[in-house]
């Protein structure tokens, strides 16, 4: 007897999930019997088999419109891209050429430019060795080795050439309007006189510059301590000068105008020296500020100068376009030839006398207080003003202040004794006037 094996009861679920798959097998064999036998069907009917082949036909139309369509595109694609690159090639082509053109250009332009800078640097070879044959001509004419003066230095220069010359430029070497001037200022080469602009410095000569102050200055500071201050002025500037070569003149304006303020005229014996003094006095400096410097176109001073001024009769004061002048200690540098021509002609008119006469006259007369005329050791101790630089050498002023004050025998005796009787006529008036005030005080007692 054969053993069996036992019968396993399966649950309720399973049992019915696995009839349900059979049966959706079952239906789905069915379905597929069912379209097997309709395709067989339509593979025998004439009418599905002709429009078929229209579908197909269809088909086959579209599919060669589509190509027809991408073919056109394409080629329209390529055409624009034909365009587009030929574009590209003739942009690329003008801007190789622009580039070309630049780099052209700029080697023309770097050429050019080195052709300029040689042709400079070839003009400022030129022009230093013409300078510097000019300073060796200079030099030599200032060492007296070369006789003729150097024919740059005999070039003038003009403002405005072409137009009507300025008067009072001519005569003076300065003009109110300085450079707005609408006249012609003729500036010469080489001159004997030299004109140093402002070289004089005062608080009463600036006193149209200082409005706050008004008119008070005048009264603050008296013209004897401006002919003082100027003294020693005189003595510095002359020192240092007269190195330079002989002095005939030396004339300062003691006017406020701005284009007169304290201008020193110094005139040399000949041009030799007033060459060398213009080489020596450019670029240094004085008392703190740098000297202005240039030639001066006056022919002579007798045009230049006021002469009225010389009498305290001139009505313009400050306002002259004339120089007014500052009288220089002692008898050097003095205009006293031009002055006592001035002088004989006015009197010659009014009393008729002759030359001869008046110089006699002129000579009989006794120095004033301002011709003392100071040794040149007192003069050594205030040569510290002159400078190279701004800056004022203050070691040459401390040293120097120690030294004592060096004079001539007479002209301390004479000053001593002026003094002396300076004071005698002083104390005979003090007394006078003791004596009427107490004559008065009794007489007031009285009533």
């Amino acid at each position: 007897m054969s053993e069996t094996s036992p019968k396993v009861f399966k649950p309720r679920k399973v049992y019915r999930k696995l009839l349900k798959k059979m049966q959706r097998k079952r239906r789905r064999q069915k379905l597929a019997i069912l379209r097997s036998k309709e395709e067989e069907e339509l593979e025998n009917d004439p009418l599905y088999q002709a429009q078929k082949r229209e579908q197909l036909a269809l088909e086959l139309a579209r599919q060669e419109l589509e190509e027809e369509m991408h073919r056109i595109q394409e080629e329209k694609w390529l055409e624009n891209e034909r365009n587009a690159q030929l574009k590209f090639a003739e942009e690329r082509a003008r801007i190789q050429l622009l580039q070309n053109s630049y780099k052209e250009k700029e080697k023309q332009e770097i050429l050019l430019r080195e052709k300029l800078k040689k042709q400079k640097e070839d003009r400022i070879a030129r022009e230093n060795l013409a300078f510097e044959s000019y300073l060796e001509q200079i030099e030599l004419y200032i060492s007296g080795v070369r006789e003729n003066i150097p024919d740059l230095l005999n070039n003038s220069i003009e403002s405005k050439p072409g137009r009507d010359i300025c008067g009072f430029y001519a005569k003076t070497s300065v003009c109110r309007f300085m450079d707005s001037c609408a006249k012609n200022h003729i500036k010469p080469g080489i001159s004997k006189i030299l004109l140093l602009r402002h070289f004089f410095n005062h608080i009463r000569l600036e006193q149209s510059k200082n409005t706050e102050y008004g008119e008070d200055l005048q009264y603050e500071y008296e013209d004897g301590e401006l002919q003082k201050a100027y003294e020693e002025f005189y003595y510095d500037a002359v020192y240092e000068i007269e190195k330079f070569g002989t002095i005939e003149n030396f004339v300062c304006s003691k006017q406020s105008s701005a284009h007169h303020r304290g201008n020193v005229y110094v005139e040399f014996k000949n041009q030799r020296d007033a060459l060398r003094a213009y080489q020596g006095l450019i670029g240094r400096f004085y008392a703190g500020k740098q000297i202005s410097i240039e030639f001066s176109g006056m022919n002579n001073f007798v045009q230049a100068l006021c002469g009225k001024s010389f009498r305290n009769i001139c009505t313009q004061g400050a306002n002259c376009n004339f120089i007014h002048m500052f009288k220089n200690p002692g008898s050097k540098h003095r205009i006293d030839a031009f002055w006592l021509q001035m002088q004989w002609e006015l009197l010659k008119k009014k009393q008729k006398i002759s030359e001869r006469s008046l110089l006699n006259t002129s000579s009989r007369e006794k120095p004033n207080d301002w011709d003392i005329q100071v040794n040149d050791r007192e003069v050594d101790k205030r040569h510290w003003r002159w400078s190279e630089s701004p800056e004022n050498d203050r070691k040459a002023k401390n040293s120097n202040s120690k030294k004592p004050k060096v004079v001539d025998l007479e002209v301390k005796n004479k000053v001593q004794h002026s003094t002396k009787e300076k004071d005698e006529k002083k104390k005979k008036t003090d007394r006078h006037h003791k004596s009427s005030h107490k004559h008065k005080d009794k007489k007031s007692r009285y009533k």
